[in-house]
């Protein structure tokens, strides 16, 4: 994880140097020019990046049974810090009546 966080940001340094606004509050009219390239490849890779290690999890997921016949999943919403069904039924039954 703290491999991801230091890749992530190195590729965001190309990005906050190549941007022009002295914060981000600041409206800027498109431009086109190479500085704007670079960051904007830089982003892009940030998005590959991101979705390589969200697809090197979901089939590392596939080899373990729990995942695959949906039992993981049962816990997981059922486990009160992640997600509570109860209150989604109770909150859905509100909402019908």
């Amino acid at each position: 994880m703290d491999q991801i966080a230091s890749i992530l940001s190195f590729l965001l340094i190309p990005f906050c140097l190549t941007d022009p606004r002295k914060n981000h509050w600041q409206c800027i009219q498109p431009y086109d020019s190479a500085l704007n390239i670079i960051g904007l490849f830089s982003i892009w890779i940030i998005r590959i990046q991101v979705a390589i290690i969200y697809y090197h999890a979901s089939l590392g997921k596939l080899s373990v049974p729990e995942w695959v016949n949906g039992t993981a999943i049962y816990y997981w919403f059922n486990h009160s810090v992640f997600w509570n069904a109860n209150q989604y039924f109770n909150i859905h039954e509100q909402t019908i009546k």
